[in-house]
C-alpha cells in the first residue's frame, strides 16, 4: 500500500511542516513596516477604510486582534472599536491580504520572525472565511502556525484528491468482487481514509493551537511540527486481498 503514497506530498520538496515560535503583539517597528507595506496597495482605500497612509495603523490593529486570546467584544479599545477591527479583518481576508502575506513569510527572512507569527495568527484568526483553500495552502508552505488545530485533524483537501486518482479506480474493481469479505474489506477501507480526507467534525478547545500555546508555550520554537500519525502505515491501510 505505501507505494501508492510515496509520491504524495502535503509540503512541496525541500520545505518541512513547522510550527513558529510565539511572539507576543507589539506596534511593527519601520522594519517590519518596510517589509510588508508593499501589500497594502492591494488593499483599495476607498470610504471608510483606512489610506495607505493610516494602513499602518490598522494593520497594527489587525494584528493585536489577532494576537489577544479572548472574544472581539473584549478587545481593548486602543485601536478602536471591536466590531470595526472585525470588519477589517473580514474585508482584507476577502481581499486576499492574509494569503499573500502567508507566501511571503514563509521563508525564513532576518528580523521578521515576529510578523511572521502575527500573519499566521491572523491566517488562523480568519479561518472560516479561508476554508479548504486556505487549509491547502497553509499546509502546502509548511506553516502548522496558520492551522486551527494539528494538521491530522482538519479536512484536507490535497489528499482526498490524490487517494481519488489512485485509490478509487482499484477500489471499483474491488467493489464489484463476488466476494462479500473484500467487498467489505474495500468498504472500511474507504471509510477510514475518508475520514482522514474530512478531519474531524468537532475540535474541542484543548486541541486549537491556540490553546495550546497559552498553556505550553515551551512547546512552540524553532522545532519541526509533530509528524502526522501514521495514516499511511499498512496495518492501517492494507489493501484486501
Amino acid at each position: 500500500m505505501s507505494r501508492f503514497f510515496k509520491n504524495f506530498r502535503q509540503t512541496p520538496p525541500g520545505i518541512q511542516a513547522r510550527l513558529t515560535r510565539p511572539v507576543p503583539w507589539r506596534p511593527m517597528n519601520d522594519e517590519e513596516w518596510e517589509a510588508v507595506m508593499h501589500f497594502m496597495v492591494f488593499v483599495h482605500p476607498g470610504p471608510g477604510r483606512p489610506t495607505i497612509h493610516g494602513a499602518r495603523r490598522a494593520l497594527d490593529a489587525c494584528f493585536h486582534a489577532a494576537c489577544f486570546p479572548g472574544p472581539w467584544k473584549k478587545l481593548p479599545a486602543a485601536f478602536g472599536k471591536p466590531d470595526s477591527i472585525h470588519r477589517l479583518l473580514r474585508r482584507w481576508t476577502h481581499a486576499g491580504l492574509w494569503k499573500m502575506m502567508l507566501k511571503f513569510v514563509a521563508k525564513e527572512r532576518p528580523g521578521l520572525q515576529a510578523i511572521q507569527y502575527w500573519v499566521c495568527r491572523a491566517f488562523r484568526r480568519a479561518w472560516r472565511i479561508q476554508g479548504l483553500a486556505g487549509l491547502s495552502l497553509a499546509r502546502r508552505l509548511g506553516l502548522d502556525s496558520a492551522l486551527r488545530a494539528p494538521s491530522w485533524l482538519l479536512p484536507d483537501a490535497d489528499l482526498s484528491a490524490f487517494l481519488h486518482s489512485r485509490i478509487l479506480p482499484r477500489a471499483e474493481a474491488g467493489l464489484l468482487n463476488p466476494n462479500p469479505r473484500i467487498q467489505r474489506q474495500w468498504v472500511d477501507l474507504l471509510l477510514r481514509l475518508h475520514s482522514q480526507c474530512i478531519g474531524r467534525r468537532t475540535l474541542p478547545r484543548h486541541l486549537h493551537l491556540t490553546h495550546q500555546e497559552t498553556l505550553w508555550p515551551e512547546r512552540f520554537g524553532p522545532v519541526l511540527a509533530p509528524p502526522s500519525p501514521p495514516w499511511h502505515a499498512p496495518a492501517m491501510v492494507a489493501f484486501p486481498s
